[in-house]
């Protein structure tokens, strides 16, 4: 977590490039986590409640501004948490949305499947996070109403 790469690390990534899983080291991991954090944050219960496809969401213009939007705040909060990104946030998931343009995200898959979905651990985690530094979230909180009272609706045993 502090940036070294150690031996370990370094055989780690050859482990993984052995079993043909193309491998990249990070100097700074936090980043790399709240990247794909926001990233999941805007596509994931956006597709579950639209059930629509990733390539979808960016192509419909509501769709994409309310994913605009939850990038923007999931920003403001990782700042408040001292991380400062590398490259566009927003054009990333653009980017993640088109590479996976026919796929029905993990959430979606989920709520089809009436199965518990992570939206604790994305937006959930996300407006927690918000609250600790007095800041509202209110686009990561409505996702997760949202995911939680469909979650409620199809899985009476989680509630």
């Amino acid at each position: 977590m502090d940036g070294r790469i150690t031996n370990r690390i370094l055989k780690l990534k050859e482990i993984f490039e052995n079993s043909g899983i193309i491998t990249r080291i990070s100097k700074n991991i936090k980043m790399e986590i709240w990247k794909k954090a926001v990233i999941n944050c805007a596509i994931n219960p956006v597709g579950a409640i639209t059930g629509m496809k990733n390539g979808e969401l960016i192509k419909n213009e509501y769709t994409a501004k309310i994913m605009a939007l939850v990038v923007s705040e999931c920003i403001e909060v990782a700042e408040k948490e001292g991380i400062a990104f590398d490259e566009d946030i927003f054009k990333k998931t653009e980017k993640i949305a088109e590479l996976t343009s026919e796929n029905e995200n993990s959430m979606l898959q989920d709520i089809k499947k009436r199965k518990k979905t992570e939206i604790e651990f994305l937006n959930g985690k996300v407006t927690k996070i918000a609250e600790s530094h007095g800041l509202k979230s209110p686009y990561n909180r409505t996702l997760y109403f949202l995911i939680k009272s469909m979650e409620k609706r199809y899985r009476k045993d989680l509630y």
